[in-house]
């Protein structure tokens, strides 16, 4: 592989790689890569969500019974004090937001601060009683993914270029002696500070 040739062979692979890692910092930033979680069904058939934070949220069901769910899971009657929420329009006050679930029954947004973060939670009640949650906590540091992951992904194709080229050259050599053996043998029969 001739100088120019070789020097192309690390840009592409370089604008390869930046591509890629903007690709996915732009995934990141955007939300396209926060999944809605199940939440799984309370006992009986959920009507309406009541109430909801960052940690848990309360399910009205159609006999009047009142369920909560944390994120860890499970589902059970709710006992005492029960939060009263305002009722969102649904809307989350951020620029990420979730694919839409088919078939919603309602959802109810909630907006909490923790440690200095603002916290949006998204639940969605479908048509057969599941409960959905899709969570985001923007940090102003996802802004630096759009330059980080690009340059480190940048590096990292650099490098897989170069040890491509490196590998290409070294077989071109041991091809080009034409002495029969393996690649193993061949190594050992180069002189010492042979260069690919």
């Amino acid at each position: 592989m001739n100088s120019l040739k070789r020097i192309g062979f690390l840009v592409a692979w370089a604008l390869i790689g930046a591509v890629i890692g903007l690709a996915f910092a732009w995934a990141q930033v955007s939300g396209l890569l926060i999944r809605w979680q199940n939440l799984g069904r309370p006992p009986e058939n959920s009507v309406e969500i009541i109430a909801a934070n960052a940690r848990a949220v309360w399910i009205e069901t159609a006999s009047g019974k009142i369920y909560i769910s944390s994120l860890e899971g499970g589902w059970r009657q709710a006992e005492g004090y029960v939060p009263q929420g305002e009722r969102a329009s649904g809307e989350l006050p951020v620029r990420r937001r979730p694919k839409p679930l088919e078939d919603a029954v309602d959802s109810y947004t909630s907006t909490q601060s923790a440690g200095g973060e603002i916290i949006y939670s998204l639940y969605t009640i479908r048509a057969d009683g599941s409960v959905y949650l899709w969570q985001d906590w923007p940090k102003p540091s996802d802004r630096n993914n759009l330059l980080i992951a690009p340059v480190l992904s940048t590096i990292l194709f650099s490098w897989l270029a170069l040890v491509i080229a490196g590998y290409r050259g070294f077989v071109k050599k041991v091809q080009e002696r034409k002495k029969p053996g393996t690649v193993a043998e061949e190594i050992l029969r180069l002189p010492r500070g042979t260069r690919w």
